[in-house]
C-alpha cells in the first residue's frame, strides 16, 4: 500500500478563528476537533498528491447538517450527516469526503464548507478531526508531517506461529468507531510477534488501554536491545483509546528500519495495536530523481554569487573613489604652492628709489645691506608687496608701486637677494621680514 499522510484539523486555515469551536476527546487523532457555529464558514488544506480524504465525528441526538467540499475551487460533494438517535453512541473516524484520481504532481486545495446548521447553539453535530491524503514525488515533506499506516496495512506481518490469536475486535468487546481504521487489533500470546519495516527518521506505535489491565510490551528496532515497556490500568476510563504505545529514536531517515513488537509472557493484559506513524527524510524519496533538485538548491548558489559580485563591485567603487580623492587632494596641494612660486619671466617692477638698502629687522647688530635695484627686481612677477612694518600681508601685481617709507620682509635667508633665476627668493619657501631704506 502506499503511503498515507495524515493532517491534524489544527493545521487546517480557518475562515474565522473566532467563530470556530475546538473540541476533542482521546478518541479523536490529536484529541482535538472543530465545529462551526455559523453558516458559510469555510476552513481549507492546500497539498500535492492524488488522493484526499476528510475524517471527522459525528454527536447523536442533532438535527441533520450539511456540509460541501470543494476541490480547488470546484463543488465536489455534499456531506449530510445521518440522523444518530440520543440512546446512540457518537461515530467517530468517519469518512465524509473523499476524492481520488488528483493530478499528482499539482497544489490541490480541499475546502469545506458549511452550508446548512439548523441549531447553532448546539455542539456540531459534525467535528472536522482529520485528513488523510496520498503524496506523489513532488510532495515536499517538513518535520512536522506523519505517515498514517493502520495496523491491518499489507506492510504489517503477523508472526506465527499463532496468527489467529489476533482478532480484529467487533462491537461487542470495542466499537469499530473508536479506532482509527474502525478497527483493532490485539493479543495475549508473547510468541505473537508483529513485525513492521518502514523508512523514516521516527517510528510511532499507538494503541489502546483496559481498565486494570498492566500489560508489558517488547519493541526491538533493528534487532538492537528491546525497549520493555510496563502500562498502567486506566481505573477511571473503562477503556482508553489513542494511546502512544511506544516511540523510537531518531535514526536514519533514507535506511530501511525494521521494528518487532510482542506481549511479555506471564504480564496482564494484552497488547492491542491500532496504527503507527512515521516521520519521513524532510525531503520525499525520490524527489530528485524524478523532478530534479529542489528550487531553494538552484536559487541559493545564483542568490550567493549574486551577492558576492555586488560585495566585489562595492569594493571595487570604494576603491576607486578614494583613490580619486586622494589624487585629487594631492593635485590642489601642487596647484597652490605653484600659485605662489614666483614667476620670473616676461614681468618687471619700478623702484621710486634706484637702489635700497635691505636690512633685517629681528636683529639690527648683524644688519647687512643687499643692493636693490630696479633692474635687480625686474622679471620677479607676482612678489609679496612691500608694505609698512606691521601691515598684513599681501601680493602686488607688476603695476604696483612702492611707497617710500620703511619696509620689512621677515627671515632673509643669507646670501638672499632679490634678482631673478633659480637663486631668487622664494616667499613660498620661507617668509622673510626686510627693513628697505632709500639711500
Amino acid at each position: 500500500m502506499a503511503d498515507v499522510v495524515i493532517i491534524d484539523s489544527d493545521e487546517f486555515q480557518l475562515s474565522d478563528r473566532n467563530k470556530w469551536i475546538r473540541n476533542g476527546l482521546p478518541r479523536e487523532y490529536g484529541a482535538s476537533t472543530f465545529y462551526a457555529t455559523e453558516v458559510g464558514l469555510n476552513w481549507s488544506y492546500t497539498f500535492v498528491g492524488s488522493t484526499v480524504e476528510v475524517l471527522g465525528s459525528i454527536r447523536q441526538g442533532l438535527p441533520n447538517t450539511d456540509v460541501e467540499f470543494y476541490v480547488d475551487g470546484s463543488l465536489s460533494k455534499t456531506f449530510t450527516s445521518p440522523t444518530i438517535n440520543i440512546t446512540e453512541r457518537s461515530r467517530w473516524h468517519q469518512s465524509l469526503f473523499k476524492k481520488s484520481g488528483l493530478d499528482p504532481n499539482t497544489n490541490h486545495t480541499i475546502q469545506g464548507r458549511q452550508a446548512t446548521l439548523p441549531d447553532p447553539t448546539q455542539k456540531g453535530p459534525i467535528f472536522f478531526d482529520y485528513i488523510l491524503y496520498t503524496p506523489s514525488a513532488k510532495t515536499v515533506f517538513d518535520k512536522t508531517t506523519r505517515f498514517f499506516i493502520d495496523e491491518r496495512d499489507s506492510r504489517v506481518n503477523f508472526a506465527k506461529p499463532n496468527p489467529q490469536d489476533w482478532v480484529l475486535q467487533n462491537d461487542g468487546a470495542f466499537s469499530y468507531d473508536d479506532f482509527f481504521g474502525r478497527g483493532v487489533t490485539n493479543t495475549t500470546d508473547p510468541e505473537n510477534i508483529v513485525t513492521f519495516s518502514f523508512t523514516g527518521t521516527k517510528i510511532e506505535v499507538y494503541g489502546c488501554k483496559d481498565v486494570n489491565f498492566t500489560p508489558r510490551l517488547n519493541f526491538t528496532l533493528d534487532g538492537q536491545s528491546p525497549d520493555i515497556i510496563q502500562l498502567q490500568g486506566e481505573p477511571e476510563y473503562q477503556r482508553r483509546y489513542n494511546v502512544a504505545l511506544w516511540e523510537s529514536p531518531v535514526v536514519d531517515g533514507n535506511t530501511e528500519h525494521t521494528v518487532q513488537m510482542n506481549h511479555v509472557n506471564g504480564s496482564n493484559g494484552g497488547m492491542c495495536l491500532d496504527y503507527f506513524l512515521v516521520t519521513p527524510a524532510t525531503q520525499s524519496p525520490g524527489f530528485f530523481e524524478k523532478t530534479g533538485p529542489p528550487a531553494y538548491a538552484i536559487v541559493l548558489p545564483v542568490l550567493t554569487g549574486v551577492l558576492g559580485l555586488v560585495v566585489l563591485i562595492g569594493v571595487l567603487v570604494w576603491y576607486i573613489r578614494k583613490r580619486r580623492k586622494a589624487r585629487s587632494v594631492h593635485q590642489r596641494s601642487i596647484s597652490s604652492e605653484e600659485e605662489i612660486k614666483p614667476y620670473t619671466q616676461g614681468l618687471s617692477f619700478n623702484l621710486a628709489a634706484p637702489e635700497a638698502v635691505v636690512t633685517p629687522f629681528e636683529d639690527t647688530s648683524s644688519s647687512r645691506r643687499i643692493p636693490v635695484t630696479q633692474k635687480s627686481l625686474e622679471g620677479l612677477g607676482t612678489i609679496p608687496s612691500l608694505r609698512p612694518h606691521g601691515a598684513a600681508a599681501s601680493y602686488v601685481s607688476s603695476s604696483d608701486e612702492p611707497p617710500s617709507s620703511t619696509w620689512e620682509v621677515a627671515n632673509a635667508p643669507d646670501g638672499a637677494s632679490l634678482t631673478g633665476g633659480s637663486d631668487a627668493y622664494s616667499p613660498r619657501l620661507q617668509p622673510v621680514r626686510l627693513r628697505v631704506e632709500n639711500e
